[in-house]
C-alpha cells in the first residue's frame, strides 16, 4: 500500500521544548513508501583498646606465666636489618578456646625499601598463598613504587601517598621504616595495629609496625596494606580518635591508593536500621567510608590530613567537635547536625545535577534503601522508630499530588524533616515542621510526580514518630508504571532539504484524521489513570492563520487493535478533550483519566488515540529512536479507517522510521505473582574466576527493588546488577570475580519491580581451585554428582564450578531437548572445556532403576549419552567425560552415544582414591582403579590395627571401581566415631588412607 503526503513546513516563533522551533504538516498528496535500551575478615583496631590490652596482659599473666616472663623482656635491637635477616615478634593469636593470646613467631625479611619492610613467619611461609619471597616483591612495589589506575597518583605508591594525604608515621624506633608483618593473627582480623608497640610496654615490639593476616586473598591484603597504614599514621596525632572517623579514614587510605574497598551497598541496603554507633561488620565499616567519602568530595582532599592534625590547645580534637571545627575552617555555615541531613539526602538520591551536596562523584552500587514505600497517598503509619543519627526514608510513588502530611514525634526528641518532591520539571526540597499539615503542591500547572520524606535522627539517642497522609486513595496497587517512548527531550526532524521542525501534524481541514501511540502495561492487573503529551495546536505557531480564539480540542480514543491491517475498537467513548491555555510553553498536557476507571482496569495492549474534531490541526513533539522501534501510528490516513506505522512513512524523502511522538501514559498496577527464581552462571573460560550471574525470575524484576550478594569462602559481596536487555525478568551482574575453593553462595532479597511478595532465596554451588598437574575433586552440595579430574587432564589450573538445575540465557535449548527430567541437571564450569585425559563421572540414580539410566552430557546440540556402569551397591552410575559442561540422568538408549578414547575408559596404573566425604555420617564411597582384572581385597581397620569389616574379597575387572561402606562392622553394629584405615591389596599393589568416622 502506497502513501503520499505533501509537506508544508512553518517556521514558529514560541518557546516550545529545548531545540524546538519549526512544526511539519502531513496533508493528502505524494508521499514515499518506506518498507519494514561479608563476612569479612575485617581491621582489628576497633577491638584493641586499652582496656582490650590492659586484660589481655593480665591473662597472659595469669594463664601464660612462662610466656608472660619473656614478654617482659625488651626486644633486641638491631644497626641495620637486611633482606634474609631473622627476627623475633609478639603476634596476638588464637588461643584455642575462643580467645586470643600473645605468642612469639620467627620471621624472616623478604623485601625491605626506603620506607617500608617485609616479614613473614617462616613458619606460614611454606603454606599461605599470600605471602612469598615474589608476592612480598610486589608488596613493595605497591608500597614504594607504584599504585593501581584509581588510585590519586598511580606514580606513586601507597606510603607516598598517604604521607601527602594523611601525614607521617611515628617513626617510634628511630629507623625510617614501617614494618608489615604477615602471621596466622587471631581469627576475625584480616589485619592490625596496636598503639602498644608504641609504648615500652610488656608486648611491646617497640617499632612503627602493622600485622596482616595470612589466611587473606591478595587482593585483600592490597587493600589492607593501605587501611592499616593510616591507623599507625592517625595514632602518631591522634591516639584517642573514635572508632567511626578512624575506620572511616582508613577506608578512605585504600580508595585514595586504588585499592579495593568495602562495597558502600552493604550501608545502603540497612542505612536506616544502623545508627552511629560500631559493630565490626561490614555495614559499619563501609557507613564509616561512606561519610568519609562524602565529606572528602564536598570540602576536597586537603580536608583529610586537616581532619586528622586538627587540635586545640595543643590536644588532639576527636569525634564531633572535629567534625563541627572542619565545617567551621571551610566556611560551610552547618553544624554536623545539619550536614548529617544533607549525606543521608546524597545517600537516597545520588543526584548532583539537582544540587551538588545530594551527590557523589565516586560510583555507588545501589541508593539507600526506602524504610517504606505508599502508592496511595492516604496512609497512616504509627510508632515508627530512628537510631542515634539516623535517617528513615518514606516515598510515596504516586498520588501525591495536592496531598497533605503531617509528621508528629512520639519521643522526647524531635527529628528533622527534609521533603524532596519531584514534579515535571524539577525537584523542590522544603523542610517541614513537627506537628505541622504539609500540602504537596506546585500550583496548578506543575503536577508533583512523587515525594521522598527524609526523616533524620540528628541526635545521640533514639527517637519515634508518626505520620499521616490524606491524598488518592490506590490501596490494592503494588507499583506505578510510566511508560515512555522518549528520552525526555524532544529532537529536531532533519529533511534531506536540510530544512528542520520540532512538531508534526496532519494540518488543518483534515477531520477523523489522528494519530495513535501504542502502551503494553505487561501486568494483567491495571488501571490505566494518566495520559500526557506535549502537542501544540495550529494558532499558537508563528504564521498561522487560525484565529487565536478558535477551539483547541481533539478526540481522544483508548483502542484494542483487532488485527494486523490496523482496525481498531474503542475500548471506551471518546472523549471530547479541551483546553483553554493561551499559548503552547512546550511543556506536558496531562489529562486525568481515572474518572474511568470502571472501564480502563485490566488492559492490555492498547493504543492511545488523538483524533481531529474539527478543521484545526494538532502537533506532536517528536523523538528519534530512543526504544529503538516505532511505537506511533497514523490513523485514518487517506480515510482508510485504520492505524498506519509511522515507520512507513517519509518527508522529503527522509524516513520517519524509528521516530515517536511524546506521549506516555501511566498506570496502576499489581503483581500478583507468587515469586520464583532461578540463578545461572558463565564463566570466562580464560580468567575463569571471573562470572556473569544471573538471576531469572518469572516477573518483572527491578535493580533498586532485589539486593544480590555472593558469598565464597565467607567472603560477600553486594553486587550491581541490570536488567538483561531485551528481557525485564532477567538481572545480571557482570565480572564477579571469585575468591578461593569452597562454598559459593548467590542470595537474591527484595521483590519483584511490582511485587508485594518478599523475595529470600539462596542458590548453591562449590568451587575447587584445581591445579592442572595434580587434578582434583568437584562435587555437587547435594553429594549427588562427582566428577573426579585426573592430572594433566586440564591444560591449566583453573576454577571449577558445579551446580544444580543451572538457568542462563542459553539454557533453553538444553532443557526443551530434555524428553524427562530424571535427575538435576549439573552444570560443571568452565562449560566445554575439553579434557585430555577424560574424568571419572559419578551419579547417584535416585528413585531410578540404575540399569534403565546412564549419565547424559549436553554437547551444545543433543545429549550424548556415556557409557554407564552400575555400581557393586546399585546406588549409582559412572562414566567417562571428555568435557566440561552439562550432565544429567537420561533413558539407557535415549542419547547419542559419546565417543570416548578407549584408554580414558581403563586405568594404566592401580589408585586408591581418599574416601568422599571425609570425615563422613554415616556412609562413605570408596573408588579405587585396577589396570588389569584380578582378585583384589578391600578391608577396613580400627586405629589399633583391628579388622572391622571386609569390603570386597573378590576378583574384579579392569577398570575404576567404587564401593559404599555404611559405618557398620562385620556384625551390622554401628562403628564408634574415631579414625579408621582402609587398605586395597591385590597381587601386585598394597595401599592404605585414613579416613574419619563422626557420628
Amino acid at each position: 500500500m502506497n502513501k503520499y503526503i505533501t509537506i508544508l513546513i512553518i517556521c514558529i516563533s514560541v518557546s516550545l521544548i529545548p531545540a524546538q522551533d519549526r512544526r511539519a504538516t502531513m496533508s493528502s498528496g505524494p508521499i514515499d513508501y518506506i518498507k519494514e535500551a561479608p563476612v569479612l575478615p575485617l581491621c582489628a583496631v576497633p577491638t584493641l583498646t586499652d582496656e582490650f590490652i590492659e586484660n589481655h596482659m593480665d591473662r597472659m599473666k595469669t594463664e601464660y606465666p612462662d610466656v608472660y616472663r619473656r614478654m617482659q623482656i625488651p626486644p633486641v635491637r638491631y644497626k641495620s636489618v637486611n633482606v634474609g635477616d631473622i627476627q623475633k615478634f609478639w603476634v596476638m593469636v588464637d588461643d584455642g578456646s575462643g580467645g586470643t593470646k600473645s605468642e612469639e613467631v620467627v620471621a624472616e625479611m623478604l623485601a625491605k625499601g626506603s620506607n617500608t619492610a617485609i616479614w613473614a613467619d617462616t613458619v606460614e611461609l611454606s603454606s599461605s598463598s599470600n605471602i612469598s619471597p615474589s608476592l612480598a616483591e610486589d608488596y613493595l612495589k605497591l608500597l614504594e613504587e607504584s599504585t593501581p589506575a584509581g588510585s590519586r597518583d598511580s606514580s606513586k605508591g601507597i606510603y607516598d601517598l598517604e604521607l601527602e594525604y594523611f601525614g607521617s608515621p611515628p617513626n617510634y624506633d628511630g629507623d625510617g621504616i614501617v614494618d608489615f608483618l604477615f602471621a596466622d593473627i587471631f581469627s576475625g582480623a584480616g589485619g592490625y595495629f596496636t598503639g602498644q608497640d608504641q609504648t615500652p610496654q610488656s608486648g611491646s615490639n617497640q617499632r612503627d609496625i602493622v600485622y596482616l593476616d595470612t589466611h587473606s586473598s591478595v587482593s585483600y591484603v592490597q587493600g589492607t596494606l593501605s587501611h592499616e597504614l593510616q591507623h599507625l599514621i592517625h595514632y602518631n596525632y591522634d591516639k584517642y580518635e573514635s572508632v567511626q572517623f578512624n575506620e572511616g579514614l582508613s577506608e578512605m587510605a585504600t580508595i585514595v591508593c586504588g585499592g579495593d574497598y568495602i562495597s558502600h551497598g552493604h550501608y545502603l541496603n540497612q542505612a536506616d536500621k544502623i545508627g552511629w554507633s560500631w559493630v565490626s561488620d561490614a555495614a559499619h565499616y563501609a557507613m564509616a567510608s561512606l561519610f568519609t567519602v562524602y565529606y572528602t568530595e564536598q570540602l576536597g582532599d586537603g580536608a583529610i590530613k586537616e581532619f586528622i592534625q586538627l587540635n586545640a590547645g595543643g590536644n588532639p580534637m576527636q569525634d564531633w567537635m572535629a567534625f563541627d571545627q572542619l565545617l567551621t575552617n571551610h566556611s560551610v555555615g552547618q553544624t554536623y547536625r545539619e550536614w548529617l541531613v544533607d549525606w543521608f539526602t546524597a545517600n537516597y538520591l545520588d543526584y548532583k545535577s539537582m544540587n551538588s551536596k545530594y551527590g557523589y562523584d565516586i560510583w555507588l552500587p545501589m541508593r539507600a534503601r526506602n524504610t517504606a514505600k505508599h502508592l496511595s497517598g492516604k496512609v497512616e503509619s504509627t510508632g515508627n522508630s530512628l537510631m542515634n543519627y539516623s535517617p528513615n526514608y518514606i516515598e510515596y510513588q504516586s498520588s501525591v499530588d495536592s496531598m497533605e502530611i503531617t509528621f508528629t514525634a512520639t519521643s522526647s526528641g524531635t527529628p528533622h524533616y527534609r521533603s524532596i518532591e519531584f514534579n515535571d520539571s524539577s525537584a523542590v526540597v522544603y523542610t517541614l515542621s513537627n506537628g505541622a499539615k504539609h500540602l504537596v503542591f506546585h500550583g496548578d500547572t506543575l503536577k508533583v510526580r512523587n515525594a521522598v520524606f527524609v526523616i533524620v535522627n540528628q541526635q545521640n539517642t533514639t527517637m519515634s514518630y508518626d505520620y499521616i497522609s490524606t491524598g488518592t486513595d490506590a490501596s490494592g496497587w503494588t507499583g506505578f508504571q510510566e511508560i515512555a517512548h522518549d528520552d525526555g527531550t524532544a529532537d529536531l526532524f532533519t529533511t534531506s532539504d536540510g530544512s528542520q521542525f520540532g512538531y508534526l501534524g496532519w494540518g488543518n481541514g483534515n477531520p477523523g484524521w489522528g494519530w495513535g501511540v501504542k502502551f503494553d502495561p505487561k501486568m494483567a492487573i491495571n488501571q490505566l489513570v494518566e495520559i500526557k503529551m506535549v502537542i501544540g495546536f495550529d494558532q499558537e505557531f508563528s504564521g498561522s492563520g487560525t484565529p487565536a480564539e478558535a477551539d483547541k480540542d481533539f478526540n481522544l480514543h483508548i483502542w484494542n487493535v483487532l488485527d494486523s491491517e490496523g482496525n481498531v475498537e474503542d475500548v471506551i467513548d471518546p472523549i471530547l478533550w479541551s483546553t483553554q491555555r493561551t499559548s503552547n510553553t512546550g511543556g506536558w498536557t496531562i489529562i486525568d483519566m481515572t474518572p474511568y476507571k470502571d472501564k480502563l482496569s485490566n488492559l492490555g495492549e492498547i493504543v492511545v488515540g488523538v483524533v481531529e474534531d474539527d478543521t484545526i490541526g494538532t502537533y506532536f513533539a517528536m523523538d528519534n529512536n530512543v526504544n529503538g522501534e516505532n511505537f506511533t501510528y497514523a490513523f485514518n490516513y487517506n480515510n482508510g479507517g485504520v492505524l498506519d506505522p509511522l515507520q512507513n512513512f517519509s518527508i522529503s524523502g527522509t524516513s520517519l522510521d524509528g521516530w515517536n511522538y511524546f506521549m506516555r501514559a501511566s498506570f496502576f498496577i499489581a503483581d500478583a505473582t507468587v515469586p520464583d527464581l532461578k540463578a545461572g552462571f558463565m564463566q570466562n573460560s580464560v580468567f575463569t574466576d571471573e562470572l556473569n550471574l544471573y538471576i531469572i525470575g518469572n516477573s518483572i524484576m527491578g535493580v533498586d527493588n532485589m539486593v544480590i550478594t555472593a558469598k565464597n569462602d565467607g567472603f560477600e559481596t553486594i553486587l550491581s546488577s541490570q536488567i538483561l536487555a531485551g528481557n525485564d525478568s532477567i538481572l545480571v551482574t557482570e565480572n564477579y570475580r571469585l575468591f578461593a575453593s569452597g562454598a559459593l553462595d548467590i542470595n537474591a532479597r527484595g521483590t519483584f519491580l511490582y511485587g508485594r511478595d518478599n523475595i529470600d532465596t539462596t542458590f548453591t554451588y562449590n568451587v575447587n581451585y584445581t591445579l592442572a598437574k595434580v587434578g582434583g575433586d568437584i562435587v555437587s552440595r547435594d553429594q549427588n554428582y562427582l566428577m573426579k579430574i585426573p592430572e594433566n587432564s586440564l591444560s591449566e589450573n583453573s576454577y571449577i564450578i558445579i551446580g544444580s538445575d543451572d538457568m542462563n540465557p542459553s539454557t533453553k535449548i538444553m532443557l526443551n531437548s530434555l524428553p524427562e527430567k530424571l535427575s538435576p541437571v549439573y552444570t560443571v564450569s568452565p562449560v566445554g572445556k575439553e579434557l585430555a585425559n577424560g574424568a571419572r563421572i559419578s551419579m547417584d540414580v535416585g528413585r531410578n532403576d540404575a540399569k534403565d539410566v546412564s549419565i547424559g552430557y549436553w554437547d551444545g546440540e543433543t545429549w550424548r549419552e556415556l557409557n554407564s556402569v552400575v555400581t557393586d551397591n546399585g546406588k549409582r552410575i559412572e562414566g567417562v567425560g571428555t568435557h566440561l559442561g552439562q550432565y544429567t540422568l537420561i533413558r539407557r538408549g535415549s542419547g547419542m552415544p559419546l565417543a570416548v578414547d578407549e584408554d580414558l575408559l581403563i586405568p594404566t596404573e592401580y589408585a586408591l582414591y581418599q574416601n568422599y566425604p571425609n570425615p563422613f555420617n554415616p556412609e562413605t564411597m570408596i573408588h579405587y582403579d585396577l589396570p588389569k582384572g584380578e582378585f583384589v581385597s578391600l578391608v577396613v581397620f580400627d586405629i589399633l590395627g583391628r579388622e572391622l569389616v571386609t569390603l570386597v574379597n573378590q576378583f574384579k575387572p579392569a577398570g575404576r571401581h567404587q564401593i559404599l561402606w555404611d559405618g557398620n562392622n562385620a556384625k551390622g553394629a554401628s562403628a564408634v566415631t574415631g579414625i579408621y584405615f582402609y587398605r586395597i591389596s591385590t597381587h601386585g599393589f598394597t595401599q592404605t588412607k585414613k579416613m574419619v568416622l563422626s557420628r
